[in-house]
């Protein structure tokens, strides 16, 4: 019969043991949580995001893939944000602290 044996005190402690945050974030990378909970986040606090003029401008918001459709109503802010896109796919990014989305289309 074995029996457990308790660890020296001496012993330094194992490096590769992940934080219990390293341990949570890889199991929702794993899983796919962490998607859904980037495109959570994007749908419910767009208005915060994007700012009341163009929240109140959108239709319809979508994400598939990485990437976010807009249906905005106002064509000349349709074509002001086509030409910003990139400044907006780095404010979203920001605002949930992840390179998450990748295009925008309108």
């Amino acid at each position: 019969m074995h029996r457990f044996q308790y660890p020296d005190r001496n012993t330094r402690p194992l490096k590769d043991v992940p934080t219990m945050a390293n341990a949570i974030d890889m199991w929702l990378q794993k899983t796919g949580f962490s998607e859904k909970m980037f495109e959570a986040a994007i749908m419910q606090d767009w208005r915060e995001i994007a700012g009341i003029s163009i929240a109140k401008n959108t239709a319809k918001l979508s994400l598939h893939k990485r990437v976010l459709s807009l249906t905005i109503m106002s064509a000349p802010l349709r074509n002001e944000l086509a030409m910003n896109k990139h400044k907006l796919i780095t404010l979203i990014n920001e605002y949930i602290k992840h390179n998450y989305i990748t295009d925008i289309r309108f």
